[in-house]
């Protein structure tokens, strides 16, 4: 269990945040509080591989948080 707490305060598993009342899940990436529906979704910048020689390093992009219209 992943929990999550919206800024509303509701605290509820990820999986909760993943799917609307009434239309069902969400699109991958894409969040929304069932107290308050608040939405939001992950936007993520492409990763960087740094390579010395033979040997390669892969850096994680970075993750961001969006806002986008909540879904009924």
């Amino acid at each position: 269990m992943i929990a999550v707490t919206c800024k509303c305060g509701y605290t509820a598993d990820l999986f909760d945040f993943t799917r609307t009342p009434i239309s069902g899940d969400l699109p991958p990436g894409h969040f929304q509080c069932p107290d308050c529906g608040v939405a939001w979704r992950r936007k993520e910048s492409e990763h960087r591989i740094l390579r010395a020689g033979s040997e390669a390093t892969i850096i994680a992009g970075r993750v961001d948080i969006v806002p986008v219209d909540s879904r009924l």
